[in-house]
């Protein structure tokens, strides 16, 4: 009530004065929207000037510059204002206000982050929230205090209830869905502020949100489309418009990412050691340079008759294609969420159906069993941009079973725990049985190859081996750092491919 107290006391002296000027705070004591008072004329224009180095519970400062306004008041707010700000900075800083941290400030550090340059410039949706036109910039002023409250709420509550509670306090607030991806950005928001040491970002709000986002919910069902129906839909999509179908053909066959098209640095048949692969992105020291989520890699077209069926083996067409489309969508100004965007839209687009392939890509789902329903039906659903990438995945145990979980991992471009969590989760009891059965095979197939029996004690066991055949000497090449660090990777691509 102190604080408070002071203010009051400013009014009435000021009052009892005859003095027109009066300090104020904006918000509440509870619920500041700024960290400075405010003079104001009471008569005449409603002209304010915030006095920045005075706040509100700074009260020998109150006191200080009511003293000053009663001396000065025949200065006009514009002449008198700047003279208030000039005495309160020139106090010690143990007497002034402490507490500075405002929303514009807040907002400042992320914006520096998110620009070109910045450690963040590539994975800005998680802070898009702290743009100008996002929910922090609609709601606060830059002057308003930054409150851990409020980012919590914002955490918790979808921004659109909060922002419609602001205007009526008896609508309710929603709550998040905590295992949705947009709550999961919110957590990487609030982990990356309390990195940087911004002080509304408190440890224990971080380990509130992990916490609701291990209590997850059933995850929304991927419906994962059929090869059959999925090559249909393609032609169909190519038949549409050419460019649109190329991107579903690459994501599809390849197991990219939406956005990854775009980065494509070598298409099939540029890629000397392995003609059917591709490269994604480039090698680069500095990962804020990574053109793409993971970096670069090596795909592999899974199965690879599809090269032909969509011409994925054609150069001249697909380099036609790949320079059409970032003709038609370029990647200046645009992040990889933007580029991501521009897939799904073209797959669904609800406000622009004319925009998007007129043919629907339907997917299946299999609830789990349950002790009621052993065998639940599956269910029908529309498919995603993301659901391409799915299908290979689910492919590869199909076609593929003798790969490794790692190297469909590296092929993919992420990690092994990653790949059986998220990229797995889809397969059927039958798929399981029949990848038991490859290995069951390879198995015995690798015991009866091998020896037996041991040589008897006192035997000799002499192994011939061929000689090597004599190579003509070749004139030594000198290889540049990127080239042997693209051919270590292949030749490790293709031991995995060749010996698993």
């Amino acid at each position: 009530m102190e604080k408070q107290n002071a203010l009051e006391t400013s009014k009435a002296t000021l009052r009892s004065a005859g003095v027109k000027y009066r300090l104020r705070m904006k918000g509440t004591f509870d619920k500041p929207r700024s960290p400075w008072l405010t003079l104001y004329h009471t008569t005449g224009t409603r002209t304010e000037f915030v006095i920045k180095g005075l706040g509100w519970q700074d009260e020998k400062g109150i006191f200080m510059a009511t003293a000053h306004i009663v001396e000065n008041d025949n200065k006009s707010i514009a002449a008198l204002g700047p003279e208030l700000i000039k005495l309160c900075r020139g106090r010690s800083s143990t007497q002034r206000f402490s507490y500075t941290l405002t929303w514009g400030s807040v907002r400042d550090i992320v914006k520096d982050a998110i620009a070109p340059g910045g450690e963040k410039e590539k994975d800005q949706s998680p802070f898009k929230p702290f743009k100008d036109r996002g929910h922090f910039g609609r709601m606060f002023d830059d002057n308003a205090v930054a409150l851990t409250s409020d980012l919590e709420e914002w955490c918790l509550y979808t921004p659109e209830s909060i922002e419609a509670r602001a205007k009526d306090t008896n609508l309710p607030l929603i709550p998040r869905r905590y295992s949705s991806s947009v709550y999961g950005k919110c957590v990487e928001a609030v982990a990356w502020l309390l990195k940087k040491k911004v002080s509304i970002a408190i440890s224990e709000l971080l380990i509130k949100l992990r916490d609701l986002k291990e209590v997850r919910e059933d995850p929304a069902p991927d419906f994962i489309p059929r090869d059959a129906d999925l090559k249909a839909w393609i032609q169909k999509a190519m038949a549409w418009d050419k460019q649109a179908g190329f991107i579903f053909a690459m994501a599809a066959t390849y197991g990219l990412r939406p956005h990854e098209v775009w980065h494509i640095t070598q298409l099939p048949g540029e890629v000397e050691a392995e003609p059917t692969m591709i490269q994604v992105g480039f090698v680069v020291k500095d990962k804020k340079k990574q053109a793409t989520k993971t970096g670069h890699r090596f795909c592999k077209a899974l199965p690879e008759d599809w090269l032909e069926l969509f011409r994925l083996d054609d150069l001249k067409y697909t380099r036609e294609m790949l320079a059409a489309i970032k003709s038609r969508w370029p990647t200046a100004g645009k992040n990889n969420t933007a580029l991501g965007n521009v897939v799904s839209h073209l797959l669904y687009n609800s406000a622009k159906p004319n925009r998007c392939v007129p043919a629907r890509l339907m997917g299946y789902y299999r609830p789990d069993p349950t002790t009621e329903n052993p065998k639940p039906r599956e269910k029908k659903g529309r498919s995603t941009a993301y659901d391409l990438r799915h299908r290979w995945a689910l492919r590869c145990l199909e076609q593929a079973p003798h790969w490794s979980t790692e190297l469909k991992a590296e092929l993919m471009g992420h990690s092994a725990a990653i790949h059986t969590k998220t990229y797995l989760r889809s397969v059927s009891a039958a798929q399981k049985l029949n990848r038991l059965q490859e290995l069951i095979n390879q198995s015995e197939a690798e015991r009866s190859t091998a020896p037996t029996k041991k040589a008897p004690k006192g035997v000799e066991v002499v192994s011939i081996k061929k000689a090597p055949k004599q190579e003509d000497k070749k004139e030594e090449q000198v290889l540049s750092p990127e080239i042997l660090k693209k051919l270590e990777k292949l030749e490790k691509l293709e031991k995995m491919i060749g010996g698993d």
